[in-house]
């Protein structure tokens, strides 16, 4: 009978025991409430480009430039020279007087003269531009009354919209040899020759690639 109380006493031991073990357990397991936040590791497909790593690309980089280049080569054209009518008015109706002809470059050169130009003359046509987004003009000018001093400028035009992209400033008397860069291929542009000086200018031009 001693025997079996000492039994019973063990087991009831043992099964307390066995409960606050079980109780203690489920209390320390955290709950959703108490669990940390799941950290989202975003991974990039293989299309994925790190935008930071790449050098932004400047205005002046992408904007419409010209600049001087005095040692080029200029190409002469096979075809008769242009003769440039000058446009009377404001430089600010060039829209109406704007070329409707195109000529490419790729196949030839394009060369022009004009006479007595008191205000401004354009090419007769629109122009493309060249793989490396480029076209180039080569100006020469002279006063009509001698000994007469003054600028001129060359201005590349947006043939479909007609807004001056870029000017090269000139001397009347100096050669000009100019290179108009950053253009865009997917359009077109023609050059006006705009006398800034008092009395009339005569001269010649080729655009070429």
């Amino acid at each position: 009978m001693k025997q079996r109380k000492i039994i019973t006493v063990l087991a009831t031991v043992l099964l307390l025991t066995s409960i606050s073990v079980s109780v203690s357990a489920a209390s320390s397991s955290p709950g959703a409430a108490d669990a940390p936040a799941r950290i989202a590791q975003v991974v990039p497909s293989s299309n994925f480009v790190d935008n930071l790593n790449i050098t932004p690309i400047s205005e002046s980089e992408s904007t419409p430039q010209v600049v001087d280049v005095p040692n080029i080569n200029v190409p002469q054209s096979t075809e008769p020279v242009q003769i440039l009518t000058e446009q009377n008015g404001q430089v600010a109706a060039r829209g109406s007087n704007a070329p409707t002809s195109f000529w490419n470059l790729a196949n030839n050169s394009y060369s022009g003269n004009f006479s007595y130009v008191e205000s401004y003359v354009f090419t007769n046509y629109y122009f493309p531009v060249n793989g490396d987004k480029k076209i180039f003009i080569n100006v020469t000018t002279t006063p009509v009354n001698w000994g007469a001093q003054g600028d001129y400028r060359i201005v590349a035009y947006e043939t479909t919209s007609h807004d001056a992209v870029a000017t090269y400033y000139g001397t009347v008397g100096v050669t000009a040899n100019a290179m108009f860069y950053n253009l865009n291929q997917n359009k077109t542009y023609y050059f006006g020759i705009l006398n800034d000086m008092g009395s009339p200018i005569d001269g010649s031009l080729t655009v070429f690639h």
